[in-house]
């Protein structure tokens, strides 16, 4: 009997932690991000992909969701984008922005099950597209 209560025990152990560390993006795909755009103060970029007219981050961070989201907006305004709104429900936020004329793009922050963690998903119009090229 102890020794299945030892085998159980480290099976239980053996189970992979729910809230693993967020692991970044590859150099690669922080390398798509638009000139100016840093989460350094923000948190972990884990992965960042384009299409035709957009860029896409998402990411992670251990900030509240007030200063997660004004880190953000210092984030893409250094990057050219100016700030369009924002809009926090406590538990999830918005950032909008403009970019010229256009609508510029957003950011959505929400918790997580893992506490103190929200996840960051941010869409920029790509900067190239901004002229309306």
């Amino acid at each position: 009997m102890a020794a299945v209560l030892v085998v159980v025990s480290a099976k239980l152990l053996d189970t992979p932690d729910p809230c693993p560390p967020p692991s970044a993006a590859p150099a690669a795909d922080i390398a798509l991000l638009p000139a100016g755009l840093s989460f350094d103060q923000v948190g972990t970029v884990t992965r960042v992909w384009k299409d035709e007219r957009h860029v896409m981050v998402k990411a992670v961070t251990a900030k509240p969701i007030d200063e997660a989201t004004l880190l953000i907006q210092d984030a893409v305004v250094a990057a050219g984008y100016r700030p369009a709104g924002m809009d926090n429900e406590g538990v999830e936020a918005a950032v909008f922005f403009t970019a010229g004329s256009f609508a510029g793009g957003q950011a959505r922050v929400r918790q997580t099950g893992c506490e103190g963690r929200s996840d960051i998903d941010l869409v920029l119009l790509d900067p190239s597209q901004a002229d309306g090229a």
